[in-house]
């Protein structure tokens, strides 16, 4: 997997991913939203947000909620959400998460945490649209 056009994080947990599941494929164009998904699972219907920084800090905005927490900016939420109406099931993996793991074993307990939650979650219908007459 190169790394030229991608951050070091992405790298990593590309890396990571593919040793846990070798169904993962990298830089796909979904057909039916036009997102690009860094990772993902096309049988499984798991997409692994990452685009272009995992969940960078430009993916949140400057402010915190009342737990203290990072808040995912509009633009992260959006694809998120169109992504699930699509019928994918999304692994966000937020950079500030990524860096408190502690070397590979961790990292690959975390993907492999991930991947396991997303399976047993009930994919979201696509959205149908129809004409009214």
């Amino acid at each position: 997997m190169g790394c030229t056009t991608v951050s070091e994080l992405q790298c990593a947990v590309g890396r990571t991913l593919h040793e846990s599941c070798d169904d993962f494929e990298s830089e796909i164009i979904d057909p039916q939203t036009l997102y690009s998904l860094d990772f993902a699972s096309r049988a499984m219907r798991i997409a692994v947000e990452a685009a272009p920084a995992v969940d960078g800090p430009t993916h949140f905005c400057c402010s915190l909620d009342l737990l203290g927490q990072q808040v995912p900016s509009g633009p992260t939420l959006l694809k998120r959400r169109q992504l699930m109406a699509a019928g994918w099931r999304v692994i966000n993996v937020p950079y500030f998460e990524w860096h408190r793991l502690e070397g590979p074993r961790e990292r690959r307990r975390y993907i492999e945490s991930r991947v396991r939650y997303a399976m047993d979650a009930a994919p979201q219908p696509g959205i149908v649209a129809t004409a009214a007459r």
